[in-house]
């Protein structure tokens, strides 16, 4: 019956309004919401598009008369996360066959200078990052550190991995695992809780 009335342009249109003027349901809820109801319609893209459109014109009239610059700058409505869901399916096959390469490239080449200075394990904000917000801003002295890693069972031999002093032991997993897996999908990853950094030779 639920799946009945999500495709009840009016009712869906009407319940997102409604979830949205709750005060409790927060900026995650949001985009919870749009993920789910993206997962449920993208096999109707065009019904899909039309509710968003829909919602994006409620969202624009709303605006109009508060601060319109800072619409659609930080994602906090459900509609905003539905257009970023729509943007990546419309694109997914050019992402992938034209310019996933030279995207990826670029994401290992940001993610390379991050790593060169401190990153804080709790928060994320790093002291070399693109993103004002998560601008590290204690001056936290870090010096590299070139570690020999062997990796029981990956049939490989020692590795070489660049670490900061100021690492946690999870940060040092996850790049000791990103150093023996880097040409593996992620998802054949094995996650770093499930892994023990033994004493000798500084070897998992």
């Amino acid at each position: 019956m639920f799946s009945t009335l999500l495709n009840n342009k009016h009712f869906l249109v009407t319940f997102v309004h409604a979830l949205e003027q709750q005060k409790d349901f927060a900026v995650r809820d949001r985009c919870s919401l749009a993920s789910l109801l993206t997962i449920a319609l993208h096999g109707k893209l065009e019904y899909y598009t039309s509710i968003m459109k829909d919602l994006l014109v409620d969202l624009i009239d709303a605006s109009a008369s508060k601060n319109p610059k800072l619409m659609l700058r930080r994602t906090e409505s459900v509609v905003e996360k539905m257009l970023t869901n729509w943007m990546s399916i419309c694109m997914y096959s050019y992402l992938k066959e034209t310019v996933g390469e030279p995207f990826f490239l670029l994401l290992c080449a940001i993610k390379q200078q991050i790593n060169k200075g401190s990153i804080d394990a709790i928060t994320g904000k790093a002291r070399y990052t693109l993103n004002e917000e998560w601008l590290l801003r204690e001056n936290i002295e870090a010096k590299p550190q070139n570690i020999n890693v062997s990796f029981q069972g990956c049939g490989m031999d020692s590795l070489p991995v660049r670490v900061m002093n100021t690492d946690t032991v999870c940060q040092v997993k996850e790049k000791i695992l990103e150093a023996f897996y880097k040409n593996l999908p992620f998802s054949q990853w094995p996650r770093a809780e499930d892994v023990d950094l033994g004493e000798e030779r500084t070897s998992f």
